[in-house]
């Protein structure tokens, strides 16, 4: 009996913890995505509000020259909307890096591409 409960309790600590770890839920443009035209900016929605002053997003191009991408915005969505330049066609490489309230970081990154 006591080997089954010591597997237990672990399995029901991560079920009950793990939604409430920040995680990126979607973006725009999405990864993996092929756009006919340019975005005007990266939109990313997180699982829970992020501290926006740590927050940091750079869009890179494919030959890993930075793209300079404007102060971040809180969109009243909650979104965090990070501006751009008028991109050209290639491939673009977002990588974030963010924090919740609870002081846990997070990071990822995803590409898309302007035809």
């Amino acid at each position: 009996m006591l080997r089954s409960t010591t597997r237990f309790w672990p399995l029901l600590a991560a079920a009950i913890l793990l939604p409430l770890h920040l995680k990126l839920d979607r973006s725009d443009p999405s990864a993996g995505a092929t756009l006919d035209a340019a975005p005007a900016a990266v939109r990313l929605w997180f699982s829970q509000a992020v501290e926006l002053p740590v927050t940091k997003v750079t869009v890179t191009n494919a030959a890993k020259e930075a793209v300079p991408v404007r102060a971040l915005e809180r969109a009243t969505d909650g979104a965090v909307v990070a501006p751009l330049p008028t991109l050209g066609a290639g491939r673009y490489t977002v990588s974030w890096r963010t924090m919740a309230k609870d002081g846990h970081v997070v990071k990822g990154d995803f590409a898309f591409t302007v035809k």
